[in-house]
């Protein structure tokens, strides 16, 4: 990590067209984190498809 790395991140967020972050904001308690979000997508995910297959197989 470069030593200027709250100015790259500052500037960053600057050519992105958004406000500097807030150096001082505190993370948001018990809010989700991307990781989770992904695994409870994958854990519907599996199951649609476990249960389409059910479908699938009850008709057949």
């Amino acid at each position: 990590m470069s030593p200027n790395a709250d100015v790259d991140v500052r500037r960053a967020s600057q050519d992105a067209g958004g406000p500097p972050p807030d150096p001082n904001a505190a993370p948001v308690p018990g809010g989700a984190r991307l990781g989770d979000l992904l695994a409870a997508g994958g854990v519907a995910a599996a199951v649609v498809l476990a249960s389409s297959i059910a479908v699938v197989m009850f008709l057949a």
